[in-house]
């Protein structure tokens, strides 16, 4: 019986939480979020090659961090989509991705202004 309540218990335990299970939201999460820090800080260096953006927001009631690398031309900008861990979710051209449309509660965090404006 023991044996059977500890698999249970690993199995439950061991499950992956859905990717929109989480309804937490950071108030600062540069401050908050040492891996964010150290993204903005890294991407800082981009602004000699057209600007960036990191926005915070909700995508599938999840937060997520959203970076915008801008460069002259749209149809070479890419955002990247990261969960509240700084996982890499999604990565698209800005001219051909659908997950923008479907952002909610969007927050610039931080950004230096390239040459081409994305909204």
């Amino acid at each position: 019986m023991k044996t059977v309540f500890l698999l249970v218990f690993c199995l439950i335990s061991c499950q992956r939480i859905p990717f929109y299970s989480s309804s937490h939201r950071c108030e600062n999460p540069v401050e908050e979020l040492r891996w964010l820090n150290d993204l903005i800080a890294n991407v800082r260096s981009y602004a000699a090659r057209g600007g960036w953006e990191m926005h915070q927001a909700r995508y599938e009631r999840q937060e997520v961090f959203v970076l915008y690398l801008i460069v002259p031309h749209a149809s070479q900008s890419t955002f990247v989509l990261y969960n509240h861990y700084g996982k890499e979710i999604y990565r698209a051209p800005v001219s051909e991705n659908k997950v923008l449309p479907k952002l909610q509660e969007d927050r610039l965090l931080a950004g230096v202004a390239g040459s081409h404006n994305l909204h």
